[in-house]
C-alpha cells in the first residue's frame, strides 16, 4: 500500500505552490494565473444563483444558503477566508441549538469525540449556543458542482448528527 503521508516514495504528491505545477515546475504566466487564489466566493455563487441556487447576503459578509432535500431542509452559512495567497469557502450550519445553561454530559461530549474520529469530511464543535457541523474548501478548484456538494454533504450531515446528539440535549 503506499504511503500517503508524502514521505519518500510515496505516490502523494503536495499541492503545487503559487507559480508551479504539480511536479514543481513553473508555470507560464497564463498557467499560474489560472490556478492561484484568486477565485472568490461571491463569484463562485453568482455562478451557482445563475444555475438556481439561491442565497443572502449577511451584514458581516456571510452567505445564508437555504438547503431542502427530501422535505427537510437546513440553512447552510458560508464565509471566504484568506490563506496567504489562497482562498478558502468555511461553511457551517446549527445540528442543534443548546438549552441555556446547558451542561453537556461527559457521555455527550464522548459522543462527538467518536464521531469527529470517524466522520469523512468535516468536523463537529460546539459553543454555548449551539452544535456545529463545519467544513471547508478551496477556493481556487471550486466549480458549482463542488458548491452544491459541499451544501448537500453539510445537510445531510446536519440530519444524522442531529438524530445522534438530540437525546443527549433531552437528559436533563
Amino acid at each position: 500500500m503506499p504511503d500517503h503521508l508524502g514521505r519518500p516514495g510515496s505516490q502523494y504528491r503536495l499541492p503545487a505552490t503559487k507559480g508551479q505545477d504539480t511536479k514543481g515546475q513553473e508555470k507560464t504566466s497564463s498557467e499560474s494565473n489560472a490556478g492561484s487564489g484568486g477565485k472568490s466566493l461571491e463569484g463562485l455563487l453568482k455562478e451557482a444563483k445563475d444555475a438556481g441556487l439561491d442565497y443572502s447576503r449577511t451584514a458581516d459578509g456571510q452567505y445564508r444558503i437555504p438547503v431542502e432535500i427530501g422535505g427537510e431542509a437546513s440553512v447552510i452559512t458560508v464565509k471566504e477566508h484568506s490563506m496567504g495567497d489562497e482562498k478558502v469557502a468555511y461553511l457551517y450550519c446549527v445540528i442543534a441549538p443548546l438549552p441555556k445553561e446547558f451542561r453537556p454530559s461527559v457521555a455527550m461530549l464522548r459522543r462527538i469525540a467518536e464521531m469527529n474520529s470517524n466522520i469523512i469530511i468535516g468536523n463537529i464543535c460546539m459553543d454555548k449556543q449551539a452544535v456545529y457541523y463545519d467544513s471547508s474548501f478551496w477556493l481556487r478548484t471550486a466549480d458549482v458542482q463542488l458548491l452544491k456538494n459541499q451544501l448537500a454533504l453539510a445537510h445531510f450531515s446536519r440530519l444524522g448528527l442531529r438524530k445522534e446528539l438530540l437525546p443527549f440535549m433531552q437528559e436533563e
